[in-house]
């Protein structure tokens, strides 16, 4: 193995600080890592919530597994929450866009009561999303906790949201597309 010599003792010096540098890196690197693991675990181990006069659970693997399912079913209600709350807020900020436009300059045409529909529309896509969410929780946190849990495949809502959107897309394309020719 070579290594290069250095020409004077201030490049050998700033060899030395950036190899030390290098190996303080990676040190932090596996030490965060050890931590992020050994976090993870003492969360997930937490959250199983055994009382102490309770003996532990015969397969510790499984639980950790139940904690794993629960935070991700956490997760997921939180990715519905963000998308209901994102449709309802779009379904809204149609009709205050178009109502604001409509007091800034109340002689030309107003297209009222078809932006009103569709930001209804998009409102009552948002409620659905998130009543279905919290439903669709709470079952499957009632199946973590049972001992023989199995994935079952189920109805998908974000299939059932998405087919909305399109419906009133469709609703709108037409309704813009009769409004014109019409005129």
């Amino acid at each position: 193995m070579w290594q290069t010599v250095p020409s004077n003792r201030a490049e050998h010096g700033y060899l030395e600080l950036s190899a030390t540098f290098a190996f303080s890196r990676l040190l932090f690197k596996v030490v965060r890592e050890i931590l992020t693991d050994v976090l993870t675990v003492k969360v997930m181990v937490e959250s199983l919530r055994i009382p102490m006069h309770q003996k532990l659970p015969v397969n510790l693997t499984n639980e950790l597994a139940k904690a794993r399912n629960r935070a991700a079913a956490e997760r997921t209600l939180m990715a519905w929450i963000r998308t209901s709350l994102a449709l309802i807020s779009f379904g809204f900020g149609i009709d205050q866009v178009i109502e604001a436009i409509n007091r800034s300059a109340p002689s030309t045409a107003s297209p009222g009561q078809l932006t009103r529909s569709v930001g209804l529309m998009f409102i009552a896509v948002g409620i659905y999303a998130i009543v279905m969410a919290i439903f669709e929780h709470q079952q499957e946190l009632e199946q973590i906790q049972r001992d023989d849990y199995v994935y079952r495949s189920r109805r998908s809502h974000g299939v059932m949201v998405a087919t909305s959107l399109v419906a009133i897309g469709l609703f709108a394309f037409m309704a813009i597309a009769i409004k014109s020719i019409n005129r």
